[in-house]
């Protein structure tokens, strides 16, 4: 069975419901809650093992995996400065520690859904916290029980390319005869460890034009995430090929196709480029026996097919952005088209 760890930092105002949220996933009461006043007084971490049920959906497969979570449940933001910088500098200690265990850790940032609109200091910390710690974040609607938009749109114009999710934690019952049931909290730390390497991967993007540092170590990052959506995809040839017994090629040629388009993502060409590409451009780069797909494959073949050819592809990317000059390197636009004239030149 697949093992995984995830770390996930809950943050928001006082009376956003962190805790109410925390108590959910959990399925039982760790955390005090409070309605609308400051309970948690100081940032609080619980843990749990658990084999949680998952689902692929692009291969229709429900599947279990063995969870190591950790959950802070953290001290609320307010509108007293000096009260939220104390309480933001504990975070960041927990960002910091995080980013040195390698573990990988989400953001899982609250807001009511009564708000009326994200504060400025609000979006400008998510920004910065994200940047600086390379931690992703989820923007969570919570105690959601009507369809409200003003908010999202809101948020999507200021942070464009952030992930959000509406909750309501618990059962809320508005009135003798009508009760609005609890949804979208299993959803959301689903979609938090299935879309972990999607969600990491915008975070270092956005990072490498702005941040300043050593080259081999922006891409070493960069093969990193690559290797990770490598093991993923390997896995999930595994998990289809046990779930059939044998796969037809089509199947595999589907995975290994979606892989080498995450992977070159990664390395900075975006969907849209790449279906621009000739796809014997992109396949090109690839040894050629690992093409050849057996009619059918076990499990274990399956998943040394995938891999062989991921390790491989991203090898030769990696190769690519090594041989650039750090002026290229350093300018986005003129990157990625390095990366498009190398490709169609190979």
């Amino acid at each position: 069975m697949q093992k995984k760890a995830l770390s996930v930092i809950v943050m928001g105002k006082t009376g956003a419901g962190k805790s109410t949220l925390i108590n959910a996933v959990f399925k039982e009461d760790v955390a005090s809650e409070g309605v609308g006043r400051a309970v948690t007084q100081k940032n609080q971490k619980y843990t749990k093992d658990a084999i949680a049920n998952m689902v692929d959906y692009d291969n229709n497969i429900e599947y279990q995996i063995e969870l190591h979570l950790e959950i802070t449940d953290t001290v609320g933001l307010e509108i007293d400065q000096r009260i939220t910088k104390k309480a933001v500098s504990e975070i960041e200690k927990n960002l910091k520690e995080l980013k040195k265990s390698k573990i990988d850790s989400i953001v899982w940032f609250c807001i009511n859904q009564r708000c009326n609109r994200l504060e400025k200091y609000e979006s400008n910390m998510i920004y910065k916290l994200s940047q600086t710690y390379e931690i992703p974040f989820i923007i969570v609607f919570t105690q959601c029980y009507s369809k409200e938009g003003k908010l999202k749109r809101q948020i999507e114009e200021v942070i464009p390319d952030i992930h959000v999710y509406e909750v309501l934690a618990k059962d809320l019952e508005l009135d003798e005869e009508y009760c609005v049931k609890a949804f979208g909290v299993d959803e959301l730390l689903g979609s938090s460890i299935v879309n972990y390497n999607e969600f990491k991967t915008r975070v270092l993007k956005d990072k490498l034009s702005n941040l300043d540092k050593d080259k081999k170590e922006r891409i070493r990052e960069l093969e990193e995430l690559a290797n990770k959506i490598i093991l993923e995809c390997s896995e999930n040839a595994g998990r289809i090929c046990e779930k059939v017994f044998a796969v037809k090629p089509m199947e595999i040629s589907r995975i290994k196709r979606e892989m080498l388009e995450r992977i070159s993502e990664v390395y900075g060409i975006n969907k849209r480029l790449i279906k621009n590409l000739d796809t014997q451009i992109i396949y090109g780069l690839i040894n050629k026996p690992l093409m050849l797909i057996p009619g059918v494959m076990g499990a274990s073949a399956a998943e040394s097919y995938i891999e062989g050819i991921g390790y491989d592809f991203s090898y030769k990317m990696k190769s690519i952005l090594e041989d650039m000059t750090d002026e290229v390197f350093d300018d986005e636009r003129a990157r990625i088209e390095e990366l498009i004239k190398r490709l169609e030149s190979r």
